[in-house]
């Protein structure tokens, strides 16, 4: 099952509150580690999952589970 990381800030940036990543190095090639109350290396090692959402003083990270409907029809 495929998963994506939502940050939901506290107040916007850029007009918006939540944002979804692929990867948690993706997130800090849009905001910088004070945007987001954290730098990467810490937040690798606060093992985030889905279980376990990661609060910073400017935002919320967590986990998601992604349900995908499996491809039926192959083109060949």
């Amino acid at each position: 099952m495929d998963e994506i990381i939502k940050v939901t800030f506290h107040t916007s940036i850029n007009g918006e509150r939540e944002y979804f990543f692929t990867s948690i190095a993706a997130i800090y090639q849009q905001f910088i580690p004070e945007q987001i109350g954290v730098s990467l290396a810490r937040l690798w090692g606060k093992h985030l999952s889905v279980a376990n959402p990661i609060a910073t003083r400017t935002c919320v990270i967590s986990k998601h589970y992604i349900h995908r409907k499996p491809q039926t029809n192959k083109r060949k």
